[in-house]
């Protein structure tokens, strides 16, 4: 079996590869050693019952089978930080371990719980309430790599949106409002340009979320297409005939779009925006 060169260190190791040791030489390089598969998974399965700190630290003299172990599980916590198919049961029982060192080292693997929580199953209490701490510890961290980026922010507010029946069934609705718009807040920190091509998911989560939520994240769009910024004007495009077509399509909710979508027209009235005006009224 051949070893190839150690895997890019993950923002866990990297916190703690603060050894100044040369790496153990290769199993194959020791004179009469060999390579011991068995060993390698005892010790695989040794090092999955430590905390992640401990997991991910090498040390000086270390067993090179246990050196090996080492580096596949980072491998595979590299695999499973962002894979799209469903976890296996028994990874999902090691990540939800040490979810909080992971999420606390690296704010991306929030998206990923979020995204592997299964809302319709038995465990599914615990593993949305789960969700929601780590979202609200992101959203208030000091520090850097904890802090949720607007990217991540987004793409958990519109997971919670697709299932945001469940979700309302398992925490408080209050506490489920609460999240929600503190994720969206975050959307200013995004280009408009961006913004534009996930508007119709940004939509969709605020009108599944409800009337405060959809009123808190329209707002933000509406200040963000109406601002200075490089890409307001094609937002302002985007979000007018997006919410056009949606009054058209919700007739109970046609004239509080059609007030958002002449709201969002009027600082261009008297320019070259009349159209947009004429279309609004």
């Amino acid at each position: 079996v051949a070893l190839g060169p150690a895997p890019a260190e993950p923002p866990l190791a990297a916190a703690v590869a603060g050894s100044t040791a040369p790496p153990p030489p290769p199993i194959s390089a020791q004179p009469g050693a060999g390579i011991d598969v068995v060993a390698i998974a005892a010790d695989a399965k040794h090092l999955q019952s430590l905390k992640a700190v401990n997991m991910m630290a090498e040390s000086d003299g270390e067993d090179p089978h246990r050196t090996v172990a080492r580096r596949l599980l980072r491998r595979l916590l590299s695999r499973l930080r962002s894979c799209l198919h469903p976890w296996r049961d028994s990874e999902r029982i090691w990540l939800l371990r040490m979810r909080e060192e992971l999420c606390d080292s690296d704010s991306g693997w929030i998206t990923q719980f979020a995204m592997q929580t299964r809302w319709t199953s038995i465990d599914a209490i615990g593993e949305v309430n789960s969700v929601a701490m780590l979202v609200e510890r992101a959203i208030s961290a000091a520090r850097l790599p904890a802090q949720l980026s607007a990217r991540d922010a987004v793409h958990i507010l519109c997971i919670l949106g697709r299932n945001a029946e469940a979700a309302e069934g398992i925490l408080r609705e209050r506490l489920l409002v609460l999240v929600a718009s503190k994720l969206a807040r975050t959307l200013a920190m995004l280009p408009e340009k961006e913004v534009a091509c996930i508007l119709e998911l940004l939509l969709d989560a605020a009108h599944s979320f409800g009337r405060e939520v959809a009123r808190s994240i329209v707002r933000i769009l509406i200040e963000m297409a109406t601002s200075d910024g490089p890409g307001s004007l094609a937002l302002r495009g985007e979000l007018f005939w997006a919410l056009e077509a949606r009054a058209k399509a919700l007739a109970p909710t046609r004239a509080a779009a059609a007030s958002a979508a002449i709201a969002l027209a009027a600082p261009s009235c008297g320019g070259d925006g009349g159209s947009v005006c004429t279309a609004a009224a």
